[in-house]
């Protein structure tokens, strides 16, 4: 009864409103590395393998290898700060600097076009 009502709301819902695809853009991170995806990849295998068995020696594998895809990422975090920093010291970084200013003006309203 639940499995047949289900599938006809699901079918209804469908015909009328559609499907949706989803956001297929993906907004490449400026700080994302080889090394950075890496980690992160082998972070979630040993979260997958820890998830089935749940012994505890995997679950201190995970842990490890969390702390040190955390230290990753914050390295890259840093080191394309540090990037950034000198390339806005040049001639041509001096209009990236209003960019980036009018980027954070945007992000500091929250979305909101008006300074409401």
């Amino acid at each position: 009864m639940w499995t047949d009502f289900s599938s006809r709301l699901i079918d209804t819902t469908k015909s009328t409103l559609g499907l949706t695809r989803g956001n297929k853009s993906y907004k490449k991170l400026w700080w994302w590395n080889e090394k950075v995806q890496t980690t992160i990849q082998e972070k979630k295998a040993l979260y997958k393998i820890w998830y089935k068995s749940k012994n505890p020696d995997d679950k201190t594998n995970y842990k490890k290898t969390k702390r040190i895809a955390t230290k990753a990422v914050a390295r890259a975090k840093v080191m394309a700060n540090n990037d950034m920093y000198e390339e806005l010291n040049t001639k041509e970084g001096q209009n990236k600097i209003y960019r980036l200013a009018k980027k954070q003006r945007w992000v500091d309203n929250k979305g909101k076009r008006n300074n409401e």
